[in-house]
Parts: structure tokens; C-alpha cells; sequence
């Protein structure tokens, strides 16, 4: 059994967690792929028998770590050039950008409980 970190997830809380706008196969997949490579491992949820919890492994962490780098130095190399107040300004809008593709998928999605189930089941 691996060691695990952080706070566990359900498939279905996993795109609200990286706020994706993506559907629970796709999410799937990917999670399969990751357990495949030992970045994460499933457990069983208590609360729930149909879910499992997601575990990043210290695999996962290892690879985390190396990605940040990657992401640092192409973000280093996309902001050269430019100045500070160009980059803050792209930077709004890209988040205003964001925001408002949040704000339209929480309105077409499913409403859900903690555990990733849509209201009024059990």
C-alpha cells in the first residue's frame, strides 16, 4: 500500500477542485491513468460504496514537483518581454475570463452534495 497525502477526493469533486469545466469519464480517465503510473491510489469511500477517495502518492508528489518547474520556466519564458503592468493586465483578464466560464458552467451543471452525488439522493 502506498502512503498517501493531502485531503482525498471523489472522481466527481475532482474537476470543482481544479476548476475544470470537464465530465466525470473524462475525469475518469485521467484518474485512471494516474493510478496507472502510481501518482495516486483509490480507497473505498465510508460514506458511500458507489465512490472512492483519490490519494496523491508520494510518486504523485515527486511528479508535482517536477511539473512546477516545467510550468516556471515556460512561464518565465512567455513573460519575457514583457513588462509588469502588461502581464498584470493579461493576467485580469484572464481571470475575468475564467471567472465567467465558472459562473456559466455552475449554471448548466448538476447540483451535488460533498460527496459528489446530485441533491435528493442517497
Amino acid at each position: 500500500m502506498h502512503e498517501t497525502h493531502t485531503v482525498p477526493r471523489t472522481v466527481s469533486t475532482v474537476p470543482r477542485g481544479l476548476s475544470l469545466s470537464t465530465d466525470n469519464s473524462a475525469v475518469t480517465g485521467l484518474v485512471d491513468r494516474l493510478e496507472n503510473l502510481g501518482c495516486i491510489v483509490r480507497t473505498p469511500c465510508p460514506m458511500d460504496r458507489r465512490a472512492c477517495r483519490i490519494h496523491i502518492t508520494p510518486e504523485g508528489l515527486r511528479e508535482v514537483g517536477k511539473a512546477k518547474e516545467v510550468i516556471r520556466k515556460v512561464n518565465a519564458e512567455i513573460q519575457e518581454g514583457f513588462s509588469e503592468q502588461e502581464i498584470d493586465a493579461y493576467r485580469k483578464v484572464l481571470m475575468g475570463i475564467f471567472e465567467k466560464f465558472a459562473r456559466i458552467a455552475a449554471k448548466a451543471a448538476p447540483s451535488e452534495d460533498a460527496e459528489g452525488r446530485p441533491h435528493g439522493r442517497r
